[in-house]
């Protein structure tokens, strides 16, 4: 605790105190379906959340590997914040189990043997309306092992800021559309793909087992029409950063929502036939607030899908002195 009231060396106070929180810790032993222990298995605490209300994001992530008799220990955890424990190990499905409810209350959380098992794998192809496979797209797939809460009840369904660590991956389509996610646990899980130049998703949910080889899924994106333009400031300046939202106008199940390139290009995909409204989204730079400069947000009514060479001018307002 810093008690100086100046800035001056004599102002500050010789005597300072750090007040720390007593970590707890937790320990276990990994084996396999067999019950022979396993060496070297990654083990992790996780806890993610966003505290308390005005706190920034916070996250505590403490890990080991795991002893020639499968026995783990880790330390100096926060009393107050929720842990889950990851284990990966290759060859073995990736598991993810909660600390009990009471973890706050203890110094110490046994969580016993804990079983790797044999995985599971689920593999797929993205293709659009034609049939074509899309290369180089990006596939999640979320979800976790369905005994993670253990004889817990699951919570209701709501975000989580552990599960971007816990309960998600990401791979990428490769030049014949397909993707697989390997050293999967007996679970239910959700594979998406984003549309094209859009926020919205496709996905599909599927279950797995322990060691099955899931195949089948199929994600179909929709190519359709584009549209695409030039965005420009009425004073003829540097185009600050922008975002374009595109929407229907008929009632088509599509949209779009992309970032304006630098040179004020922009190019929004994967639309059904049909008008659309678009709304340009400016925001200024620290320079330009520093220049007085504003920029107005601005909405072009009936655009056509498969429109190009669409000019959008944004008014700029500046201080007048």
């Amino acid at each position: 605790i810093l008690r100086g009231r100046g800035s001056a060396p004599e102002d500050t106070s010789t005597n300072i105190e750090v007040l720390l929180h007593r970590g707890h810790r937790v320990r276990g032993i990994v084996q396999d379906a067999a019950g022979q222990a396993l060496e070297g298995v990654y083990v992790a605490a996780v806890a993610a959340d966003f505290g308390a209300v005005g706190d920034w994001f916070r996250s505590d992530w403490w890990a080991t590997r795991t002893a020639i008799d499968g026995a783990f220990v880790i330390e100096d955890l926060r009393a107050d914040m929720p842990h889950a424990l990851l284990l990966v190990q290759q060859g073995f499905a990736t598991a993810v189990y909660e600390f009990p409810a009471d973890e706050a209350q203890r110094a110490e959380v046994d969580m016993g043997v804990i079983r790797m098992l044999p995985p599971a794998s689920l593999c797929g192809v993205v293709r659009d309306e034609h049939g074509e496979p899309v290369v180089g797209h990006e596939v999640t797939l979320a979800g976790h092992n369905r005994d993670r809460w253990g004889a817990r009840p699951a919570p209701a369904d709501g975000y989580d800021a552990r599960n971007s660590y816990l309960a998600e991956r990401r791979c990428t389509t490769d030049d014949r559309g397909r993707f697989v996610f390997m050293d999967l646990a007996a679970g239910d899980y959700v594979v998406s793909a984003s549309k094209f130049d859009s926020h919205d998703r496709i996905t599909v949910p599927r279950s797995v087992e322990q060691g099955e080889a899931a195949t089948g899924i199929e994600l179909v994106l929709v190519r359709g029409f584009a549209i695409e333009g030039r965005v420009f400031l009425s004073d003829g300046g540097i185009v600050p950063k922008c975002y374009c939202s595109i929407d229907p106008e008929d009632g088509q199940a599509t949209s779009g929502d992309v970032e304006v390139k630098p040179d004020g290009t922009f190019r929004a995909g994967g639309l059904a036939a049909g008008q659309y409204t678009i709304t340009v989204y400016p925001y200024p730079s620290d320079a330009d607030r520093a220049a007085g400069r504003s920029f107005e947000s601005i909405k072009i009514e009936h655009i056509a899908a498969g429109a190009s060479a669409l000019r959008c001018e944004v008014p700029v307002h500046a201080l007048v002195r």
